[in-house]
């Protein structure tokens, strides 16, 4: 029997039952895994997806062709803040100093406010194409991560 696929934001209907699968048993696996939370996500690609992480490193490519260009990094639809805060991340390993940097996500947090008709036609793929669809995090999340990594960056008192 097809396991049910832990993540909210996937289409069940684009996606295999041995992808669905492998979430949820990845979901497990890490919930029994060895060690703090903490130690498990610092070992994090033991547990994330070759998908997940090949996008990072799509991410970070991205940015290290950004940083040559002076300007903001401005992401809109931050959704739970993975992508924002590897932005933030990259920004603090790649140019430790850069106090002119500022990295910015915009969200709702309430997903859409509406759905235009031709988006939502009969036989739609997307179960998050309607009002709410991806509804991200909340803002407190976010914030919290925020002030955390803030607390971690090289020049965290500026």
């Amino acid at each position: 029997m097809p396991k049910k696929d832990p993540s909210r934001l996937r289409d069940p209907n684009r996606q295999t039952s041995a992808e669905r699968d492998y979430r949820a048993d990845m979901m497990d696996y890490f919930a029994s895994g060895r060690g703090s939370v903490c130690e498990r996500l610092e070992h994090f690609p033991k547990y994330v997806s070759r998908q997940a992480l090949s996008r990072y490193l799509a991410l970070y490519e991205i940015f290290k062709l950004a940083v040559p260009v002076q300007g903001s990094i401005v992401q809109c639809g931050v959704n739970h803040g993975g992508s924002l805060m590897l932005w933030a991340q990259l920004s603090s390993i790649l140019e430790p100093v850069n106090i002119q940097r500022k990295v910015f996500g915009f969200d709702t947090f309430e997903g859409f406010p509406s759905i235009d008709a031709k988006d939502a036609k009969p036989g739609a793929r997307n179960a998050q194409l309607r009002r709410g669809g991806y509804a991200g995090g909340s803002l407190e999340d976010l914030a919290r991560a925020v002030e955390l990594f803030d607390r971690n960056r090289f020049l965290a008192h500026i």
